[in-house]
């Protein structure tokens, strides 16, 4: 990552600048360019600032001269963190706050839904590893809320978690986690109390699963 951030660097002006721009601060920023993994938090600001694609400045699969064009799209990135282990998350927390670029091809093999119907979200906690480790930057299918097997992020009540979903008999499903650390749970559908909704479906987490 440490030339990638040069190269932003350099065409900001300096580390300082693109830190200034980026509205994070320079001991970030040098932490980054030291070797050290960026929040997701820092790596939207510094891509929204210099236009490029967030998957181009993890990972460096694509160029960024290419993220203005069609083999990008932009989809909201929200604030809130999805749970990936026993923590909870409020629901006051999930407003959109930014929007990263993502590679466009992620979008196809989602049956054509509209790219508004996309949005990333950071998630947080152990229990999906090593499918999902923490920090991950997921894009999630809002409007895939069917229930049936595969990862889902889910409201419980005033929380978000990120679980695979395992529909079981008598309106019952199972959030398991990946981590075998951590205890199935049934949730029972037609229980009020449960306060269960279905967020969207997590198609990418910095490739497809």
């Amino acid at each position: 990552m440490a030339w990638r951030l040069d190269k932003l660097a350099r065409e900001a002006g300096s580390l300082s600048e693109l830190a200034k721009r980026s509205g994070i601060s320079n001991s970030a920023l040098s932490r980054c360019f030291n070797g050290g993994d960026p929040s997701v938090a820092t790596a939207t600001a510094i891509c929204n600032v210099a236009e490029v694609s967030i998957d181009w400045f993890l990972t460096g699969k694509e160029h960024p001269s290419t993220v203005n064009d069609s083999n990008s799209t932009r989809i909201p990135f929200f604030q809130a963190e999805a749970s990936a282990g026993p923590g909870l998350i409020a629901a006051e927390d999930h407003d959109e706050k930014k929007s990263v670029l993502i590679p466009a091809g992620i979008l196809p093999a989602t049956g054509g839904s509209a790219p508004h119907s996309f949005c990333a979200i950071q998630a947080k906690g152990d229990s999906m590893t090593p499918t999902i480790p923490s920090g991950s930057l997921l894009v999630v299918n809002q409007s895939d809320c069917l229930l049936r097997e595969g990862i889902y992020v889910v409201c419980r009540g005033e929380s978000l978690l990120v679980k695979r979903t395992l529909p079981r008999e008598n309106n019952m499903v199972r959030l398991k986690s990946d981590n075998p650390q951590y205890e199935s749970e049934d949730i029972d559908l037609k229980d009020p109390s449960q306060n269960f909704q279905i967020f969207g479906r997590v198609i990418w987490v910095g490739h497809s699963i």
